[in-house]
């Protein structure tokens, strides 16, 4: 398994060129195969009274750090865990169509590195670059930085 530093050092995350969608695993083959698709799945997100929050758009992060935190703190939510294999990190191309800012839940957002962003637009099967399985090992060296 990668490390954070090692997806560093490889430039993974170091030229702006890459965004990161955090997900369930077990919808990884189907993304793998359409893509990452407005309204492509349940919400994973919802307000107190039951709500989507925004209008089923594609979430990305344009750190993987911003990703790995995100990331964690749901595994943490979900199991009790880290690394527990039940999400992953879809890393894709960022193409030339505008994202807007991620607004719905600041809170949430206190610590990030970059704005979180969102659009209704599909991300083609074509522009996804590598699936990251969370692990243990990715979110100590993330908080290690």
């Amino acid at each position: 398994m990668k490390t954070f530093k090692q997806f560093i050092t490889e430039g993974i995350d170091t030229n702006g060129d890459n965004l990161y969608h955090v997900t369930l695993s077990r919808y990884v083959p189907k993304i793998r195969k359409l893509g990452l698709v407005p309204m492509g799945s349940d919400s994973n997100w919802t307000t107190g009274d039951g709500k989507r929050y925004g209008n089923g758009e594609v979430y990305a992060f344009q750190t993987l750090k911003d990703a790995v935190n995100w990331a964690s703190d749901w595994d943490w939510s979900l199991t009790s865990s880290w690394g527990s294999g039940k999400i992953s990190i879809v890393v894709f191309k960022r193409d030339s169509e505008e994202w807007e800012s991620d607004d719905n839940d600041t809170l949430s957002q206190s610590g990030k590195q970059k704005p979180w962003l969102k659009r209704m637009n599909t991300v083609n099967p074509s522009e996804i670059v590598d699936v990251i399985p969370l692990s243990q090992d990715l979110v100590v060296d993330t908080l290690r930085g």
